[in-house]
């Protein structure tokens, strides 16, 4: 299969006849994820459409063209489909579905919503809308929602108090309403994406276990420790695209002065992450390589599970004998 990832033909020919409408991922040698182009009315309809669970790039083609794949009874497998207009929306019908995993450029009716029996995230990108989601009230199996808006009805969620993972821009100038995610009471995961100084909503009534921020030069430090002190149970903090403020040893502060398992930064486009689980075996306050040798030879780090990498955020296990371990020392060693 990776082979076949780094031949384009070779590809090609073993997705055909759907490659004739679009590129393909494969899970387990069958296409398994297709991203439309232009000439996907040609493989309308074929059975070959049984192993696909995920249509992207549904915008390329024109909307009659998608509601005659969306519509066919081959595309009864997909369980994921992304970016949907207002005019496909306008012409989908209203049945049972297997969708899980829904983007769309409009709000969905009440109608189509309660079809969709097995929805669980929502991606709607209509960034000039103001968001209102009473409708989402039809969609109780609903557990994610990612908005890209900025601007919200005052009771934009008051439908969706059992949603658990949230993703919202805020807006560039002015301030959301201090209650707007009051209802949410079960929200657990939150990524803001910042469009100008971090003014967020109230955050203090929820449980939150992680938070992401895409932000922008323009976020103080103060205002982030300030949504910190709103967050006391959080353990996964990230913060993309920050200032230079975003350093190393601030989040070993953070992992030293509150509940954080894991603080993950990326300033001007340089990833990295201190995790409290390595940080514990190494001892957090002064660390080098030597320090680390003796619990080695004491037998006291053996398997530790590592969720990722430190700066490289590749999957490791941790267990203080091979090089790779030693380089994942060094380098906790340079930011203590």
């Amino acid at each position: 299969e990776r082979a076949l990832f780094r031949d384009p033909k070779r590809n090609t020919a073993w997705a055909l006849p759907l490659s004739n409408g679009g590129t393909f991922r494969f899970d387990r040698g069958f296409p398994a994820v297709i991203k439309l182009k232009a000439g996907a009315k040609k493989v309308v309809g074929d059975p070959a459409w049984a192993t696909v669970r995920r249509v992207e790039n549904l915008e390329e083609v024109s909307a009659k063209g998608a509601l005659a794949l969306l519509e066919h009874a081959a595309m009864a497998c997909v369980t994921e489909v992304s970016s949907l207009t207002e005019n496909m929306l306008e012409g989908l019908s209203v049945k049972p579905r297997a969708w899980t995993r829904v983007g769309v450029a409009a709000m969905p009716s009440r109608e189509q919503l309660a079809s969709w029996t097995a929805l669980h995230t929502l991606e709607l990108q209509a960034w000039d809308a103001t968001f209102d989601g009473r409708a989402l009230g039809s969609a109780p199996t609903l557990r994610a929602l990612e908005l890209g808006v900025t601007k919200y009805a005052p009771e934009a969620f008051v439908a969706v108090p059992h949603l658990e993972s949230l993703r919202l821009g805020l807006p560039r100038e002015g301030v959301v309403s201090p209650e707007l995610l009051r209802p949410l009471t079960r929200l657990r995961s939150l990524h803001l994406h910042v469009n100008g100084e971090l003014l967020p909503p109230t955050l203090s009534h929820l449980e939150l276990d992680s938070l992401s921020l895409n932000a922008g030069w323009q976020v103080k430090e103060p205002a982030l420790r300030a949504l910190l002190q709103q967050c006391p149970h959080l353990t996964r903090l990230e913060v993309r695209g920050g200032p230079a403020w975003l350093t190393p040893a601030f989040a070993l502060e953070l992992l030293q002065t509150t509940a954080l398992k894991e603080v993950r930064f990326a300033p001007h486009n340089h990833t990295f992450a201190v995790l409290g689980d390595v940080l514990e075996l190494v001892g957090v306050s002064r660390a080098t390589v030597e320090d680390f040798a003796p619990l080695v030879k004491s037998g006291r780090v053996k398997s530790v599970r590592v969720a990722e990498r430190i700066f490289e955020g590749d999957p490791l296990t941790f267990s203080g004998q091979r090089p790779e371990d030693v380089a994942l020392v060094a380098a906790l060693a340079a930011l203590l």
